[in-house]
């Protein structure tokens, strides 16, 4: 994972990330964040890192967010990417029944 804090580039070692800094979780001021990046963690514990796409696409809807009724904000889109059949599977404003499916034939 690559961020951006201040005027220097953090690279960490890990297997997913959220919309929270994780290489220095003190520089906004946050210790914990808002528990997804924990909550997908633990997802990724249960099956050793190792997923198909539906089970991937199951562990971005435990932590989608969505508040953008009351506030405008929450999770845009989630995205599945599989890089052995060059596939990407989309779902947007956390509508995990309606996915899109992006392959190299249908990439224009």
């Amino acid at each position: 994972v690559v961020e951006w804090l201040g005027d220097e580039m953090h690279v960490t070692e890990a297997p997913a990330c959220t919309n929270y800094i994780i290489s220095d979780t003190s520089f906004y001021g946050e210790e914990e964040g808002d528990g997804r990046y924990k909550v997908i963690m633990e997802d990724l514990d249960k099956c050793g890192c190792v997923a198909s796409s539906e089970e991937a696409m199951g562990f971005l809807a435990d932590v989608g967010y969505d508040n953008k009724a009351s506030n405008g904000i929450g999770t845009e889109w989630s995205c599945v990417y599989d890089l052995d059949n060059f596939t990407v599977v989309m779902c947007a404003d956390v509508n995990y029944d309606k996915k899109m499916v992006i392959t190299k034939d249908t990439f224009k």
